[in-house]
Parts: structure tokens; sequence; C-alpha cells
């Protein structure tokens, strides 16, 4: 969940720790908030205190973002 009020998140993934999301990487993409359940696409890497996304985009289909 990403509280409009609030300016960072952490989304839960099936597989990995929980992953970083600042308002800012969410605007970037044309997002404005995550909601509850929602499914988005997500590049991460290690960020100063643990997995931080630096790409967040909706799940649109087949043709998402590449896996590192």
């Amino acid at each position: 969940m990403f509280p409009r009020a609030m300016d960072s998140s952490y989304p839960t993934a099936a597989c990995t720790p929980d992953i970083f999301v600042h308002m800012e990487t969410l605007r970037r993409y044309g997002m404005t908030e995550l909601r509850p359940g929602q499914t988005v696409l997500v590049r991460f890497g290690p960020g100063p205190k643990g997995m931080m996304a630096t790409e967040v985009r909706p799940d649109g289909g087949p043709h998402g973002l590449a896996s590192h």
C-alpha cells in the first residue's frame, strides 16, 4: 500500500524481501499511488537500507520490464 500522505512504501513481493519504493520513483513513471493488491513490475537493487525500487510500472501484460 502506498498512502498518498506518505513519501515511501514497502510493497510485498512473492519471492523477495521487502522493496522500498519512494514516491518520486512512482511519479517518474507516471504513477501517483500503489493500491492494496495492485500488481506492478519493479526493477530494484541494493539501496542504503535494503532493497530499493529504481523503476515501477503497472503490470501491462507480457511486454513488461526485462529482468536483470
